[in-house]
């Protein structure tokens, strides 16, 4: 394997894209939404930048902030923190797509 490369290439190819977006949080009985941006994103899936705690298994909607305001149902899948800064990493799979 050649320095850089992953081991494991991706299933879809990622495409950097840092557009705002809203996550909503939580269940049929208590929501709560959080603006938050994506960093990259593919068909499958996105990483996002929130400022909310985020936890892997936690259910999601995604709405974009603009163009169809559809929400896209997901998972969070992996949860970093930053080393620099405040915000938090995480890694959505769409569950429809």
């Amino acid at each position: 394997m050649r320095a850089g490369e992953s081991p494991c290439p991706r299933r879809l190819r990622r495409i950097p894209a840092q557009l705002p977006i809203k996550l909503v949080l939580g269940s049929l009985f208590t929501k709560s939404a959080c603006q938050a941006l994506t960093l990259d994103i593919s068909q499958a899936g996105a990483r996002v930048r929130a400022s909310v705690p985020l936890s892997p298994g936690q259910s999601v909607q995604v709405v974009p902030s603009e163009g169809l305001k559809r929400a896209i149902p997901g998972r969070i899948v992996w949860v970093s923190r930053l080393v620099a800064g405040p915000d938090g990493e995480a890694g959505i799979e769409f569950l429809q797509t």
